[in-house]
């Protein structure tokens, strides 16, 4: 009609309200008419605006266009450089946090403290860590790398005798003398994530497999009988009593002879792995 405002208003708001096309029953009250958009509520909910109609949403019955693809899968290099900036980052705040861990000790240092010297937000911290015990254990795990290479030397050497493996288990001790600071803090991480103490048990496997390739009690299948792990852990208690012994000749108080205790873990190697066990092949 003349003069007559075609837009109609929301008695909730006043706002024009866009009018849409509804299919309804021949016959009906207000077939043929155009039903209106219900009304949103505006509401705020952890800091965002969200609109929410009064009525649940109906799927569109409008086709999907044609020709419309899909978005392109990330390329390889992409990705190669997503996973550097990953890896660089992770390493940038385990740097920070040894540099934290050592001028303001562990228990006195924060995660604020160790994402502001990694230059990151707190959220890219949690991204990579659950927290600084997390970080502390990255750092443990690092550490006691070398301590595995330290197995290649006895595959490599020429004669593993008893003045061979008391120098060795000598070497061990100097390797723990440095590396002390993170060695005493395996047991705050262990207290915390019981994944770190799987580590070191995986890392035992390891060393096992190394010596595997020359002494043929540490040659152990891995077949689940019971005979094999027998000598698995038979193995395990051998490697752990090398660990445990550095590990208390660095603490503080110990007042035995060294190179007689190195003499001692020497002797029950060199028995252990001259028991005769037979080569197992394959």
């Amino acid at each position: 009609m003349p003069g007559h405002d075609s837009k109609r208003r929301s008695p909730v708001n006043s706002a024009p309200v866009k009018s849409v096309p509804v299919k309804s029953v021949p016959g009906a009250p207000g077939y043929g008419r155009a039903a209106a958009t219900p009304p949103k509520h505006h509401f705020r909910a952890g800091g965002r605006s969200l609109s929410v109609p009064d009525e649940p949403s109906r799927p569109s019955d409008k086709p999907r266009a044609a020709g419309r693809r899909a978005a392109p899968a990330p390329s390889k290099a992409l990705v190669g450089r997503r996973i550097q900036q990953r890896e660089a980052t992770r390493a940038r705040i385990i740097s920070a946090a040894r540099t934290v861990f050592a001028s303001q000790k562990f228990h006195f240092s924060t995660v604020d403290d160790i994402a502001a010297g990694a230059r990151v937000s707190r959220a890219t911290f949690y991204n990579h860590f659950r927290g600084k015990e997390e970080v502390l254990g990255a750092i443990i795990m690092q550490e006691h790398l070398p301590s595995i290479d330290k197995y290649h030397e006895i595959l490599d050497a020429g004669r593993v005798d008893l003045e061979f493996m008391t120098n060795w288990v000598m070497q061990v001790v100097k390797l723990y003398k440095r590396k002390r600071r993170w060695l005493f803090s395996f047991y705050v991480v262990c207290d915390i994530y019981d994944d770190m103490t799987s580590y070191f048990s995986d890392t035992r496997d390891e060393e096992i497999d190394i010596l595997g390739r020359r002494f043929s009690a540490f040659n152990i299948p891995q077949d689940g009988s019971r005979a094999a792990d027998r000598r698995r852990t038979r193995a395990h208690l051998m490697l752990y009593q090398i660990e445990q012994f550095a590990l208390h000749v660095v603490l503080p108080g110990w007042r035995m002879d060294l190179e007689e205790g190195c003499a001692a873990v020497a002797e029950q190697f060199l028995a252990f792995v001259s028991e005769g066990e037979p080569q197992v092949v394959g």
